[in-house]
């Protein structure tokens, strides 16, 4: 008895600094359930989340302003969390929830993607079938639905697209054009190479969408090509919108001018250390390229 009541004693304080903020748990818990819904879709595994089930991208024009009051609705509630009893990790979490609010600002009001970037819708209709892609573990017919959600998605992704562009960057634009280009063939190839579909209903449909899938991307392709000449060209966001990225999102506590001096000191160690190298190794025969990727590896785990 003696020895648990030790132990209690030691545990004690332990149990103690693990307590976390309620309000702020909560506030994190809801922001990341709303978050799952509205981050924009994209190929890059890093941001990658579980979606809600059925989910489909919606940035309609009533979407993006329900978004925006959300967004200054959580940044609310997080300033007026009483942070009088914070503990280290009560502080930690509560920069980690600001930083992931402040992201949406980031996308939605300071890079303005879906105003401006051609290639955001490119992102949320083939980025978001690709995301259901590489999740699927067992082909059957909720499999199918769920790519059947997001392929029947695109044709008004695209219609959205169309209103929301009012400032459309012409760099972006090149490169919605490029990721579109053969775009008929691979969702060909998915219709074809997909794993049986035991409906013949469900086939169909999922063919049928395939095809009003392909004829809106391309015609959303036709129509950038269209806009191209009228597109502004300039794509930087300035030194005060990368001052707020880095302060209140990549949490860094530099300047820029002060990452820019750390880059150029870092360039040239770099730069002396390559020159010193060329200098010792002047009158060595130059390395031989190796014949097979077995040798290269080889000559590796031997060095």
């Amino acid at each position: 008895m003696i020895i648990k009541l030790n132990l209690l004693l030691i545990l004690l304080p332990i149990v103690i600094r693990a307590q976390f903020n309620n309000e702020l748990q909560t506030l994190g818990y809801n922001f990341w359930k709303w978050r799952a819904c509205i981050q924009p879709a994209t190929m890059d595994d890093i941001p990658r989340i579980e979606r809600p089930e059925n989910w489909t991208p919606d940035y309609s024009s009533a979407a993006l302003k329900s978004i925006d009051v959300s967004y200054k609705d959580f940044n609310n509630q997080l300033i007026h969390i009483n942070k009088n009893n914070f503990t280290r990790s009560d502080s930690v979490d509560y920069l980690c929830i600001k930083s992931a609010i402040e992201r949406v600002n980031w996308e939605f009001n300071i890079l303005k993607l879906p105003q401006q970037n051609p290639d955001f819708y490119v992102q949320q209709t083939i980025g978001a079938l690709y995301e259901i892609l590489v999740q699927i573990k067992d082909w059957n017919d909720s499999s199918y639905k769920k790519l059947l959600n997001i392929i029947n998605s695109i044709p008004l992704t695209i219609e959205n697209a169309k209103q929301n562009l009012i400032e459309p960057n012409a760099p972006f634009a090149l490169i919605a054009i490029d990721n579109l280009s053969d775009i008929k063939q691979k969702l060909d190839k998915l219709n074809s190479d997909i794993p049986g579909i035991s409906h013949t209903a469900l086939k169909n449909e999922f063919s049928i969408s395939v095809s009003n899938a392909i004829n809106s991307l391309e015609d959303y392709r036709l129509w950038l090509q269209t806009k191209l000449p009228l597109m502004k060209s300039k794509v930087s966001i300035g030194k005060n919108a990368y001052d707020y990225f880095l302060k209140r999102i990549a949490l860094v506590p530099y300047t820029v001018e002060e990452l820019i001096n750390y880059a150029r000191i870092e360039f040239n160690r770099a730069s002396a250390a390559e020159e010193f190298e060329k200098i010792k190794n002047k009158n060595l025969p130059a390395p031989k390229v190796f014949s097979t990727i077995e040798d290269e590896i080889n000559c590796a785990a031997a060095n």
